[in-house]
């Protein structure tokens, strides 16, 4: 039978995904709301194109920086939740969701999509807006993170629909001082507080994970966290992340899961969404774009770290993965970097 799940076995795999985490970010407008209000802001499919349209997908989120208010998805008002300052509230899926300063508003208004038109272009820092009426305050900024194109990250699909964070005093103050920072300074998106704003979309992501990892509802079947804690499947991520260079067969992964070859090919599939070979693959590509972004080695020595002993293998699978060859991705992001 095989072992417990070791916690830091977990650990190191979710820090090797993490450490590949590229986020962009952008905040688009700080509101100032008085009871009573309401607000909904449309799902990502619908406006992800307007606010941020050269990433792969776009995700939202809110921190509320004075007051209260109640959230939920536009298609599930059963669940509603409470947000509060010093919340972020994030939605992973990119869903429609309603903050109001009730649990039950008599009115939501339907969204205006041309007001992100209008914010994307603007060459202010944030676009202010004013809502409701003269009762409580309260005021939050509205922003989204922008996966890259081309991007391996199962964490996204695994997280819930909405989630409210709570940093730590300590994390909240720095988390101010960034907002502050980026909403001043972010005089154009492009340039200005490009560096504040990503470095501030990652923190947030990775403590977004790493809140719901332990909070994990017990009942889930399925998604990358799962697998993570996993008894069987969590030893064949730890082994593939670590080693990506190794030369994986799906047998020799099943024996690191200690399972059969069947047992653990169905297992995987069911709880990832995809068979272990391409997966694998997918790892070892985030890993090469990472590499051809951001340094200038050679692509034979790249190609050879993720475990291809043919330069020529590598080009037609990073090509496959990504729809560039590996040259074409450096040259891409040379300029930036």
């Amino acid at each position: 039978m095989a072992p417990e799940v070791c916690r830091e076995s977990v650990e190191t795999t979710l820090e090797q995904l993490l450490s590949h985490v590229r986020l962009e970010s952008a905040f688009y407008f700080e509101v100032v709301a008085k009871a009573p209000w309401a607000t909904l802001t449309p799902h990502m499919r619908n406006i992800g194109h307007v606010v941020m349209p050269e990433v792969q997908r776009v995700l939202p989120f809110h921190i509320m920086l004075d007051g209260e208010a109640w959230c939920w998805r536009a298609d599930d008002p059963s669940d509603k939740r409470w947000f509060k300052t010093g919340d972020i509230l994030m939605l992973p899926r990119g869903c429609d969701h309603i903050i109001a300063s009730t649990r039950s508003p008599n009115s939501v208004p339907e969204p205006d999509t041309e007001i992100y038109r209008e914010a994307e272009t603007s060459q202010r820092p944030c676009t202010y807006v004013d809502i409701g009426g003269d009762g409580e305050r309260a005021s939050f900024v509205c922003g989204y993170f922008g996966v890259p194109r081309q991007s391996f990250h199962p964490l996204f699909d695994s997280l819930a629909d909405l989630l409210i964070l709570t940093p730590t005093p300590e994390k909240w103050d720095l988390l101010q001082q960034l907002v502050g920072v980026a909403t001043r300074e972010q005089s154009d998106r492009r340039t200005g507080g490009k560096l504040v704003t990503s470095r501030l979309a990652e923190t947030m992501f990775i403590d977004a994970v790493h809140q719901h990892l332990l909070h994990l509802d017990p009942a889930s079947t399925s998604g990358w966290l799962v697998a993570l804690r996993d008894r069987n499947i969590s030893l064949a991520l730890e082994a593939l992340h670590s080693s990506p260079m190794h030369p994986w067969t799906v047998e020799l992964l099943a024996k690191e899961a200690r399972l059969s070859r069947s047992a653990f090919t169905e297992r995987f599939q069911e709880l990832i969404g995809r068979p272990p070979i391409q997966y694998l693959q997918s790892w070892r590509m985030q890993l090469a774009a990472d590499q051809l972004a951001q340094t200038d080695k050679a692509i034979k020595c790249i190609a050879e770290d993720c475990g291809y002993a043919a330069e020529t293998s590598f080009h037609r699978a990073f090509k496959h993965q990504t729809g560039y060859t590996p040259g074409a991705w450096r040259a891409l992001h040379e300029v930036a970097r």
